[in-house]
Formats: C-alpha cells, structure tokens, sequence
C-alpha cells in the first residue's frame, strides 16, 4: 500500500481542492467557511467541485488564506514539499501505473494519482 507524502511528489491540486484543503486546515464546516465570505454554505460546495468559480474579490481573500496555510506565493505557484505536508493521507488515493521498454536495460514508469477531497 503506498501512502505518505514522499509518495505524491509534483501533484497539483485544483482550485476546489486547494478550497477544500484550506478549509480543512481551518477545521471550518462549509457554513463556517462561507461567512468568511458573506456566502451560502452551497456556494462554497460548488467551488470545491469546481462548478463555479468564486468572484474577483472572493479570490483575492482566497490567495490571501493560500499564501498562510499552503504557503503558496502571490502567482499560486506550489512548493510541492508544502503540498506532501498539507495533504490529508486518510483518504482513499487511486494509482495508476503503466510499465513500457524503452531500451535494453531500461523501462519508462508512467504513474497517475487521483484522489477524491470531500
């Protein structure tokens, strides 16, 4: 079984994930959460699916929260040892691996990670 952060190196969330993660950091419900905004508890479910996308000023409070709990810098760039410290490792984590020769003595390793933020 693979698990830990040395495992999910260069992984790049969404937004919605990113979202989510924050909240989670924070330990807020959706309704917590969304007063931060003046927001239904429903809207901030839909930024973390990714159906919609929050307004210009509700994202520029979002980069702000991005910048203090994932340690992200103004471009949203992401250092990936913040990220594999900040995942939440108790969800379940879909890997997918494809093995090709690609010489004699050598193979090419293609690896694709999914996981699911709640």
């Amino acid at each position: 079984m693979v698990t830990g952060p040395e495992y999910m190196a260069g992984l790049q969330l969404t937004l919605g994930e990113r979202i989510a993660l924050v909240r989670g950091r924070l330990n807020e419900t959706q309704e917590t959460f969304g007063d931060r905004f003046s927001v239904k508890p429903l809207t901030v479910n839909q930024w973390e699916k990714g159906r919609s996308n929050p307004a210009k000023e509700h994202f520029e409070i979002l980069k702000t929260l991005f910048r203090e709990i994932l340690k992200e810098d103004d471009e949203g760039e992401v250092e990936t040892d913040t990220y594999q410290r900040l995942l939440p490792f108790n969800q379940s984590v879909k890997i997918d691996f494809h093995v090709s020769p690609h010489g004699p003595d050598r193979v090419q390793l293609d690896v694709s990670v999914q996981r699911k933020v709640i």
